[in-house]
């Protein structure tokens, strides 16, 4: 089995990062694949999304780091974009 790993970043809020994940998921699922979608954000919008829809035909994992705000200093963005970047097979940073 082939995993592929998609990052969806941007330190700016209200992007469409978790809207970008949810429809990136559905696609993935109606091409009969098998998404997994990591909520990591605080704000946890997947996850609220997932249980008022009653369950997605995909799992919905919420993983909150509570070290990412800290990491998010001034200096810090573009260094945890490059590594989400690094650990990712594809990258979408949503942008308006």
């Amino acid at each position: 089995m082939t995993f592929h790993r998609w990052a969806l970043i941007s330190v700016k809020p209200g992007v469409g990062k978790s809207t970008s994940g949810i429809f990136l998921a559905q696609a993935l699922h109606e091409a009969a694949l098998d998404p997994l979608l990591v909520d990591s954000d605080k704000g946890q919008s997947c996850h609220r999304w997932d249980e008022l829809a009653g369950g997605m035909p995909f799992p919905v994992i919420s993983k909150v780091s509570r070290s990412l705000d800290k990491t998010l200093s001034p200096a810090g963005p573009r260094r945890v974009i490059h590594r989400a970047g690094a650990d990712a097979r594809r990258v979408v940073s949503p942008r308006r």
